[in-house]
């Protein structure tokens, strides 16, 4: 299950960024049931992350001081907003909203704070090729934007068959398939 602890944000902002570039083409692909399922199923998961790292983190929030905790709440807060602000219709059909969640969701916010921090002149690395960020992140947006793909065309998969049992069950019986 470790596949759950995979941040699919950085994933989600891709994906906006081409749905933002080729709205036209996805919705005539998909008559727009394609951008509904993804943003129901990008709204659930960041309800179903808060919760996972909710039930994760609770034990251990008495141990821990305030300043350890402050990232995890970061990206709690951070999660749970990026993902509840589809469900508001201006924010889905603004191709402006769209970019600025885009920024927001691929930039990780506590990777630039330990950067900040680990440049302080008592941190400092006696190498910097440690800090070789640019290519572990292009590599962790495509990781995510694949792993969101996938998860997503399995979703609306299940949607198709779900939709075309449903419109099979409202024919008369004569006009079922597989009925000569």
């Amino acid at each position: 299950m470790s596949w759950i602890n995979t941040d699919l944000l950085p994933g989600i902002g891709l994906y906006g960024l081409i749905y933002v570039t080729f709205r036209k083409r996805i919705d005539r692909f998909a008559s727009g049931r394609f951008n509904h399922l993804t943003w129901r199923f990008v709204c659930f998961y960041g309800l179903f992350t808060c919760l996972q790292w909710l039930v994760r983190f609770t034990p251990v929030v008495g141990q821990m001081e305030i300043k350890y905790w402050t990232p995890v709440c970061i990206s709690i807060v951070r999660t749970l907003l990026l993902t509840q602000l589809y469900w508001i219709r201006w924010v889905r059909q603004s191709a402006i909203m769209r970019l600025v969640l885009v920024v927001l969701q691929v930039i990780h916010p506590e990777l630039y704070i330990m950067l900040v921090v680990s440049i302080h002149r008592d941190f400092l690395p006696s190498f910097w090729s440690m800090h070789g960020i640019l290519g572990k992140e292009l590599c962790h947006v495509a990781t995510s934007f694949s792993l969101f793909m996938a998860l997503l065309f399995i979703v609306y998969l299940l949607d198709r068959i779900k939709r075309k049992d449903e419109s099979d069950s409202q024919l008369p019986e004569n006009q079922k398939p597989g009925t000569p």
